[in-house]
């Protein structure tokens, strides 16, 4: 993060796409437009979602670490009310620990043990109140960014969800699985990988319009 020292002094930098703007620009607003044009650079947002489908089946070819990386990135980018970034990262391949994760949701998430790769998003929910929109929020970054290296994603829901058996929380199963600290809730599990199933996608003109309201309900 740029303090206003920094922005005072800094000279001006030039963003990946050519832009030179003053550092003030890197940490306001206006720069979360440049990342996510710059996201969506090659690829049109609507193209992009009609063809973004839960894959549940993935081959065993493991998710390459710079493609890791870039999720990653596009999760740590994403804004944030008043820029908490209340967000931690779990990332998980070990196969143990994907085997323990098909048990956090009832009924039992089977294609969890097989997924090459879950990410855990857990929510500091003493940072801010509102914690759940943001980290949905990093959740959908990730997961279009995965759709953009052309891997397959599922969301896997453990926020006011039941583990395997219901006698314990989802979120209580994966924290005790997973260290994490008291203050932590966990939202969601973002499994991904190569797909190793087809779905047609989304059309159109089957999109719900009925649901689009001007002025007034």
């Amino acid at each position: 993060k740029i303090n206003s020292r920094d922005a005072e002094t800094s000279s001006p930098t030039t963003t990946p796409m050519g832009v030179i703007v003053g550092a003030d620009v890197l940490s306001g607003p206006i720069f979360i437009l440049l990342i996510l044009n710059l996201f969506l650079r090659g690829e049109h947002m609507l193209n992009l979602l009609l063809h973004r489908r839960s894959i549940r089946k993935f081959t065993t070819e493991p998710v390459a670490e710079a493609d890791i990386e870039k999720i990653l990135q596009a999760g740590l980018l994403s804004p944030s009310g008043r820029n908490k970034t209340p967000w931690e990262f779990v990332v998980i391949e070990d196969k143990a620990t994907l085997n323990a994760l098909g048990k956090c949701r009832h009924p039992q998430q089977a294609f969890l043990p097989d997924t090459p790769l879950a990410i855990a998003v857990l929510g500091d929910t003493t940072a801010t109140d509102v914690w759940i929109e943001d980290c949905s929020i990093a959740m959908t970054i990730m997961q279009l960014e995965a759709q953009t290296l052309g891997l397959g994603s599922c969301w896997v829901q453990i926020r006011n969800r039941m583990a395997q058996g219901e006698t314990q929380t989802s979120s209580d199963y994966i924290k005790e699985l997973l260290f994490v600290p008291a203050q932590y809730d966990v939202l969601a599990i973002l499994a991904i990988g190569h797909p190793d199933e087809i779905k047609a996608p989304y059309a159109l003109d089957a999109l719900h319009y009925e649901k689009v309201h001007r002025e007034k309900f």
